[in-house]
């Protein structure tokens, strides 16, 4: 005789924690990165201002998809797309982009443990 087993189905309830899970966990990861970014560029010593223009957006949800931002802002922290990219007169010296490499491959880690 089979017996019988009852799943008891709650979807909402996990995507509620999923979703929460990977707001917070997109958050500490970009403030890592903005940590990471403002002290470790070649410019940090000398006026402090492109640090203080990396900015960090908090998560979004919309629908089914979270996301967050950092980077430098657009109005008066933009020369620091100069420094990221380079320009005709200056070579590339990245420091966004390498923050990121570094911790952005730890959020899954951090939503795992959320949910644990």
């Amino acid at each position: 005789m089979a017996s019988s087993v009852r799943l008891e189905w709650n979807g909402a309830e996990l995507l509620t924690r999923v979703t929460e899970a990977a707001r917070v966990s997109i958050d500490e990861t970009l403030r890592e990165a903005d940590a990471d970014a403002s002290s470790s560029h070649f410019w940090v010593n000398r006026t402090g201002n492109l640090q203080g223009q990396i900015v960090t957006e908090a998560a979004k949800v919309e629908g089914f998809r979270v996301s967050g931002r950092f980077g430098t802002t657009e109005r008066r922290g933009f020369y620091g797309l100069f420094h990221e990219e380079g320009t005709m007169r200056e070579h590339a010296t990245p420091f966004l982009r390498p923050a990121g490499d570094r911790t952005f491959p730890t959020l899954a880690a951090k939503i795992r443990a959320r949910l644990g």
